[in-house]
């Protein structure tokens, strides 16, 4: 089982709630989890296992419900930390988006606009 990260706080970006969106690893297909919170940085997602921390790999949110025709967002992100909660016994991830275009930065905040409903 990967470590949990240092604590500290590294966020650049406003997190905003998000309901109702999953995030899937792209190359598999594999659901990795519910997103929760989302910025233009990154994301935390819930799910019932971990990974291995500082990973790097594709993900894909599938947005074809999206009232306003927003393309499915892909990106490559890194693994940076996970904490569990007692409660249910999921764990949070924070996922980094790594090096995202002027594009996937456009079509994030389109996510947040349209899904997101408390800021934070």
């Amino acid at each position: 089982m990967a470590e949990s990260g240092s604590g500290t706080e590294k966020r650049k970006e406003m997190r905003h709630l998000v309901k109702a969106l999953e995030v899937f690893q792209k190359a598999s297909g594999e659901r990795l989890g519910r997103l929760v919170d989302l910025s233009l940085g990154g994301m935390l997602i819930t799910h019932k296992t971990t990974m291995e921390l500082n990973a790097e790999f594709p993900i894909i949110i599938p947005l074809n419900h999206s009232k306003n025709g927003l393309d499915d967002f892909e990106a490559d992100v890194q693994f940076r930390w996970f904490s569990q909660y007692n409660q249910t016994g999921l764990f949070g991830f924070g996922l980094e988006f790594l090096d995202n275009t002027d594009e996937q930065r456009r079509l994030l905040q389109g996510i947040i606009d349209e899904f997101s409903h408390v800021e934070h």
